[in-house]
């Protein structure tokens, strides 16, 4: 896979309608799930509810 700022795969969960994305490290070993809601708080510099 290759690297994918938040932004970008924001945008690509929203045309393929994916509401969740991996992440993987350099090794392509899953290492987490990313929801759109998480990359749309990344995105405005917020990381929690509140």
């Amino acid at each position: 896979m290759k690297k994918m700022p938040v932004a970008s795969a924001l945008a690509l969960s929203a045309e393929k309608r994916v509401k969740r994305m991996p992440v993987v490290n350099d090794k392509n070993e899953l290492v987490g799930i990313v929801g759109r809601t998480e990359m749309m708080r990344a995105l405005l510099g917020r990381s929690s509810i509140g």
